[in-house]
């Protein structure tokens, strides 16, 4: 046990026991090694100091704390021992008055204060619950630079959500000393390519998020560098022709999203390498459908791509239909036909298709959509979908949300349909 972690320890025990029993915990754990035992006795602690530390007594937290957290609307997680250890305090009556609450749960490891008027003020006594590993302080917007740079105090921190507050480039500075954190979330920020250098040093990253043209194809020099990521988020970021190749060394990469970017189906090149892709967001790019045949490295492991607002035509289905093993398609405002649509034919194992606003399908084309019996989600809203097509979705019994609105479709084949798929939620 560290001794800061032991300090929080016995002040927490010393508010909820007399003086001589923290006086006596106290001895115990800061005593020398005991006398050799005599013959029979049991064995003597290994020199760590653990055995000692291990007969402190199991803490509660204060049930009258509790209760005024509860009474505020702070939604609370315990452990097996009764004591928080998560506090969500999302719509909660909590300002920086009411956080002097949480300096009292000593199990407490996870705060979120999402959209909470927190000030600079109020982080003075964030940054004191130094056994965090999580906080959200996202839509926080009075915090400044005084405020957010204190996180820096919290040196167990491992995940981070800062998104949509007023986090600077000054402010990634003091982020980057909490050398233990593996989730970062800067979406809706006013960070740069300047101030993304400081992250280089966050080696244990595995989850880093951005959002803003702030962020360009500079940055990905240094989020290159980080190759433990997994999970990587650039959307409505500046990242043009040609950035991409900078992260082709990310070989671990499970999820990529390049919403509302400029990359093309050339830039697709640098994610040949990324074998361990499973999720996929091109939606609003300058992508065409032949740049996914770079990335056939992911053919196996693809489960889930977004070719929203792309204009998709039927040409483009047919690089889209070596993924097999694809369990979520988005195909949002595609211009294909229902012979490009029949092209998607061996991706038996979609839970989930959105078809909205692809105007040039007609109901022959769901003879097959009909063929996806593993199909849980089903948008079909915008479309000249009828009720002939309606009928033909019979088949798929394992239906549990169907969006129909704004479709061909009459109330009576919508009642027919429900009949026969009770659990399927339909919204027309």
């Amino acid at each position: 046990m560290r001794i800061r972690d032991l300090r929080m320890h016995l002040s927490n025990f010393a508010e909820r026991f007399s003086f001589a029993a923290v006086v006596g915990a106290l001895l115990l754990t800061l005593s020398g090694c005991p006398e050799t035992p005599e013959p029979g006795a049991a064995a003597p602690d290994n020199g760590t100091g653990m055995d000692m530390v291990h007969a402190l007594p199991v803490l509660h937290d204060d049930p009258a704390v509790v209760k005024a957290l509860e009474e505020l609307g702070v939604h609370l997680k315990k452990d097996d021992n009764g004591n928080v250890i998560a506090a969500d305090c999302f719509e909660a009556n909590v300002g920086d008055a009411e956080l002097v609450h949480f300096q009292k749960l000593a199990s407490l490891t996870t705060l979120s204060l999402e959209n909470r008027e927190i000030t600079d003020a109020g982080m003075e006594i964030v940054s004191s619950l130094i056994q965090l590993k999580s906080l959200k302080l996202q839509k926080c917007s009075q915090l400044t630079f005084d405020g957010i740079k204190l996180v820096s105090n919290l040196t167990d921190l491992e995940r981070l959500y800062i998104l949509y507050t007023h986090t600077t480039d000054e402010c990634l500075e003091p982020i980057s000393r909490l050398s233990k954190l593996k989730v970062l979330d800067l979406r809706g920020t006013k960070v740069s390519d300047e101030g993304i250098h400081h992250l280089v040093s966050l080696s244990n990253l595995v989850d880093l998020k951005f959002r803003g043209d702030g962020v360009t194809n500079a940055a990905l020099v240094d989020i290159g560098k980080l190759k433990h990521l997994r999970v990587l988020s650039l959307e409505d970021c500046g990242v043009r022709k040609g950035g991409l190749k900078e992260l082709a060394g990310l070989t671990e990469l499970q999820n990529l999203n390049l919403l509302r970017t400029f990359v093309n189906d050339s830039d697709l090149e640098a994610c040949s390498g990324m074998t361990k892709l499973e999720i996929l967001n091109l939606r609003d790019t300058a992508f065409g459908g032949k740049g996914l045949d770079h990335i056939t490295g992911a053919k196996d492991s693809l489960r889930d791509l977004d070719l929203g607002e792309l204009l998709v035509g039927s040409d483009a289905l047919t690089h889209v239909a070596q993924f097999t093993n694809l369990e979520e398609l988005s195909l949002w405002n595609g211009t294909f036909d229902d012979a490009g649509l029949a092209q998607l034919e061996p991706l038996t194992k979609l839970k989930s298709l959105n078809l909205e606003g692809c105007q040039s399908i007609t109901d022959d084309s769901l003879q097959t959509v009909a063929k996806f019996q593993g199909l849980e989600r089903l948008i079909l809203k915008q479309t000249n979908i009828g009720d002939s097509g309606l009928e033909t979705l019979a088949p798929l019994q394992n239906l549990k949300f169907l969006s129909l609105e704004q479709a061909q479709v009459s109330l009576p084949s919508v009642k027919k349909f429900q009949e026969s798929h009770p659990d399927c939620e339909i919204k027309q």
